[in-house]
């Protein structure tokens, strides 16, 4: 939300002015990047598959809902039919009362407290991508989840072991693996290696979290029952 904010204010700056050529290339670059190439990435695993009602769940819905209405508020003078589609489909609570793209106001998105700084997990994240996509290209693996990655996570910013699965889109990540390497990668002067995942594919998830291939991981058993 703070990255939206600061994006969507150099935008709002860039409209004012007219320069809607620059506004845009920043808008584009920040969906493409931020939101599509990290954010709606790292976050599927918890709007499909946690419970609904969980925290995080509901934590990252709120995030989306408040990032999309300050957009919505900025593209519609350009993409006004596009805007008032999405209206139309939008729930009540997200409308607020508008009925079309006329009652359209920009908001700003709320100001949060920064949690922690992404400098050293951006990179990492860089490198650890350029290391599957060889795998992939390859055709060694075809998902991220089919690996897990061992190091020294000190480094890291993020703390909650899951939290770092998500942030790599991987099923595991902890100090030492037993299972086979398939690549590696260098952050800091430590060095990460990634593993085939060591266990059972989960059928719901997709995770490989589970003890059989037959059978939902602990997490998806506890938001299945």
């Amino acid at each position: 939300m703070n990255k939206a904010s600061e994006v969507f204010t150099s935008v709002k700056a860039s409209f004012d002015a007219y320069d809607f050529l620059r506004g845009f290339a920043t808008l584009n670059h920040f969906i493409t990047n931020e939101l599509s190439g990290i954010y709606m990435d790292i976050t599927k695993d918890r709007l499909y598959c946690e419970d609904k009602n969980d925290p995080v769940r509901r934590a990252t819905q709120s995030a989306m809902a408040h990032i999309s209405k300050a957009m919505l508020g900025l593209i519609a003078p350009v993409l006004t039919y596009t805007a008032d589609e999405i209206l139309e489909y939008a729930p009540a609570l997200f409308k607020d009362g508008m009925e079309n793209v006329f009652d359209l106001l920009y908001v700003e998105v709320p100001k949060v407290e920064a949690s922690f700084d992404d400098t050293i997990l951006l990179e990492a994240r860089v490198k650890f991508s350029e290391a599957v996509d060889k795998l992939k290209k390859e055709k060694l693996m075809k998902s991220t989840l089919e690996v897990e990655i061992a190091g020294d996570t000190s480094i890291f910013a993020i703390n909650d072991s899951k939290d770092l699965e998500d942030w790599f889109v991987v099923s595991d990540i902890k100090s030492s693996s037993e299972s086979e390497q398939v690549a590696s990668f260098e952050v800091e002067g430590k060095t990460f290696t990634v593993h085939k995942a060591s266990a059972a594919k989960c059928p719901r998830c997709w995770r490989f979290t589970s003890t059989s291939e037959d059978c939902a991981c602990e997490r998806c058993a506890k938001v299945v029952a």
